[in-house]
């Protein structure tokens, strides 16, 4: 009898673990699963629709197509993505792609020992362009802030952008003679180049192949570079000059007209203003209620309240609101909220002489102005015009010739947002971002890799990085 019980309890523990097992997956016959097959072999791997060209700081989104052996295509291969040249475009473990600086990047795609390289090129995209109206070079923002110049720049000619060096991002450039200044995101200002005035404001007359932070202790919002001064305007609405005071261009009544002012100084009798503009050696700000202010040099008549001879106190344009202004070499302009551009100065050239501001038609729309030195352009919806001086192609008319006294249409200038009028060389500005410069070309100040006069607008090449 306790035979019996022993047996009947061994047959029902092997059917109990008979049973579990077969619940579990096992099989009768005490086989084991399958192990999964391994991952496939990529042997061949393909970047799919790239494009030619990026815009800069544009963005991309990459995928690549993989293969096996046999040439089955494998789906979702783990990919590692890189750039080989970071300085030019960027790119994340995913495959996004952000275009950096203009140049040509080169991206690879590697899956197990296959790999694939595709080359894009990053495109120029510019922010703004400034031409010196007292010397022969051109400075640019490009759509990283990076700051870039071309021309003639200490004694040197380039012939294409060169990247300024600092790295420092700027919101905004100007340019003067000897000397340009940015202002960055946070206010801060900076100067490079010649300083025998104090025009660096650094407390120095010590020159400076790279940017130097100017003393003003007030964020700033725009920076003037001018012939031997800098004048910046400050959020509070207040200006503030330094440089050379010879002719007032500071706004204040020196000791000796020979004054400079190695650091900025505020200019007195001045309501808060709401823009600026300063070349030569003469200033003009827009007050925030639409009055006009001008000061500095007044040989030409620049000034605009009826007489010739320095004026170095800040002084009210009668009869006359703006909603921005232009100072140049030889003449200032404004542009009316109705009646279109008015402009002053010149006062030896009869074509365009006028002390007090006149109409100039026909310019009832214009969105933007800009005085260069003896030549003068605005943009409206339909395009840019130019008119003075135009014996280096400055009017970018495709024609050299004498003074034109009424404004003649910029070719192609329908594509212009934007001018800067410059000192024998005039550039534009497109809705696009692109740069576009005309004129003598001497010193490389077009910007398109030579010295030929160039009478009509050619594309500024993209810098080399």
């Amino acid at each position: 009898m306790k035979e019996r019980l022993l047996l009947r309890d061994a047959v029902a523990g092997f059917l109990t673990i008979s049973m579990f097992g077969l619940a579990c997956g096992g099989d009768s016959g005490g086989g084991t699963s399958s192990p999964p097959p391994p991952p496939a072999i990529v042997t061949a791997i393909h970047i799919l629709g790239t494009p030619d060209s990026l815009e800069q700081l544009q963005s991309l989104q990459l995928s690549a197509q993989a293969f096996d052996a046999a040439g089955a295509e494998i789906l979702n291969p783990r990919l590692q993505w890189s750039s080989l040249d970071l300085r030019v475009a960027t790119i994340d473990s995913a495959g996004n792609v952000i275009a950096r600086k203009p140049g040509v990047a080169r991206i690879v795609v590697k899956a197990n020992a296959a790999a694939d390289t595709v080359r894009i090129a990053v495109r120029m995209r510019w922010l703004t362009v400034r031409a010196s109206n007292v010397g022969e070079w051109v400075c640019g923002i490009g759509g990283d802030s990076t700051a870039y110049c071309w021309g003639r720049i200490n004694w040197t000619n380039f012939t294409r952008p060169t990247e300024v060096a600092t790295s420092q991002r700027f919101g905004s450039v100007s340019v003067g003679s000897v000397h340009a200044c940015g202002v960055t995101g946070g206010g801060e200002v900076y100067c490079w180049g010649g300083n025998s005035d104090g025009q660096l404001g650094n407390g120095t007359r010590d020159s400076s192949l790279v940017p130097v932070r100017v003393k003003l202790d007030v964020p700033a919002v725009q920076v003037e570079a001018a012939w031997q001064s800098t004048c910046a305007l400050v959020a509070s609405g207040d200006v503030y000059c330094w440089g050379s005071n010879g002719s007032g261009q500071l706004g204040t009544m020196p000791r000796t007209a020979l004054d400079s002012s190695l650091v900025p100084i505020k200019v007195p009798s001045l309501p808060p203003l709401a823009s600026i503009s300063a070349t030569g050696a003469h200033a003009c700000g827009v007050a925030r209620s639409g009055e006009m202010y001008c000061w500095g040099n007044n040989y030409y008549a620049q000034i605009g309240d009826g007489s010739y001879g320095n004026v170095r106190t800040a002084t009210h344009i009668p009869n006359l609101t703006v909603t921005s202004a232009a100072a140049g070499w030889d003449a200032s302009c404004g542009i009316t909220i109705s009646s279109g551009v008015y402009c002053w100065g010149d006062r030896t050239v009869p074509q365009i002489s006028a002390y007090v501001p006149a109409p100039v038609p026909p310019s009832n729309t214009a969105t933007a102005v800009s005085v260069g030195n003896w030549h003068r352009c605005f943009v409206t919806p339909s395009g840019a015009s130019c008119w003075g001086d135009n014996l280096s192609g400055q009017l970018g008319s495709g024609t050299v010739g004498p003074y034109e006294a009424a404004p003649i249409p910029v070719q192609g200038g329908g594509r212009f947002v934007s001018v800067a009028a410059g000192f024998v060389t005039t550039c534009g500005l497109t809705g696009l971002g692109e740069a576009y410069c005309w004129g003598l070309n001497a010193y490389g100040d077009v910007g398109d890799g030579t010295t030929t006069l160039r009478a009509a607008p050619t594309r500024v090449l993209d810098p080399i990085t």
